[in-house]
């Protein structure tokens, strides 16, 4: 996973240089995953630039959606290039109703994923008691610090692999 925000994620140096890990590494999956971070972007780069990345066959994610830039209106315009829509739990433990805020917005997710043929992610979980949220709105991933901590992981393409991105 690359974490890109607005601006990295239309660079085209960007752009080439992931298409470039992803065609010398393949069957590895590279996933971009969009920040919510507001840049002000204009929205037509963001879906030229999505556009690209699903023509190079690079798995595009909206991270932390419900949140910052990545709203509804983003997920609209960006769908048909998006494989993927995140929901960051954590970006909604400051409210002391954290149940009954959060469900709502799952939901609305969730389902939004679900009728566009998308993977859903939630992200996040710290404790087992939020692992019942996961299994109750279906994610088809679920991350964090309770399921395991993030690892470093050293994936080297091989000369096969080398070749056949030639």
């Amino acid at each position: 996973m690359i974490n890109l925000d607005q601006i990295q994620f239309i660079r085209p140096d960007f752009i080439a240089g992931i298409t470039q890990v992803q065609k010398a590494c393949y069957p590895v999956e590279v996933v971009i995953e969009l920040t919510e971070r507001p840049q002000k972007v204009p929205l037509s780069d963001l879906i030229d630039a999505a556009r690209q990345y699903q023509a190079n066959q690079l798995w595009v994610c909206l991270d932390d959606v419900g949140t910052g830039d990545n709203t509804i209106r983003l997920a609209n315009a960006l769908d048909p290039y998006v494989t993927e829509y995140k929901f960051a739990l954590q970006n909604f433990r400051q409210y002391t109703d954290f149940s009954s805020i959060i469900s709502p917005l799952l939901q609305f997710w969730r389902q939004y994923a679900q009728i566009h043929h998308k993977f859903f992610a939630i992200e996040g979980f710290e404790t087992k008691a939020e692992l019942s949220i996961g299994s109750h709105y279906h994610a088809d991933v679920m991350q964090g610090y309770y399921l395991g901590r993030p690892q470093l992981i050293s994936i080297g393409c091989t000369q096969t692999q080398k070749r056949r991105a030639k």
